[in-house]
């Protein structure tokens, strides 16, 4: 019965990983769409360059284009709102040269 009941939770285990997404473990997830989502503080925030640096289970350095969605709580943001230490995190994909386009940067709120 004790090896029954263990299959059983590791069952649980893998589907809620399946559903939740692997970031839940790793930190990033690739979605079928081939959206992948990086989570982490900012380390740095150059707003002349429009490029957000976050450091998660590595770190990286994203692009931001005008049209890229960034929202903290349920507010429209603008990059200069994020601060070093915001936890956020980063939707994006690569794009047709093969670099990073990112969709949307949630800010999580009280998260630190």
């Amino acid at each position: 019965m004790g090896r029954f009941n263990s299959l059983i939770a590791l069952s649980i285990v893998i589907c809620l990983a399946a559903t939740c997404g692997i970031a839940f473990f790793c930190g990033s997830v690739s979605g079928e769409d081939g959206v992948m989502v990086f989570e982490g503080k900012v380390v740095s925030v150059d707003r002349g360059k429009s490029v957000l640096t976050v450091a998660g289970t590595s770190t990286m350095s994203f692009p931001i284009k005008g049209d890229t969605e960034i929202r903290k709580d349920i507010y429209d943001i603008e990059l200069s709102d994020i601060a070093v230490g915001d936890y956020v995190n980063v939707e994006y994909s690569a794009d047709k040269t093969g670099g990073i386009e990112v969709s949307a940067i949630t800010v999580e709120y009280g998260k630190s």
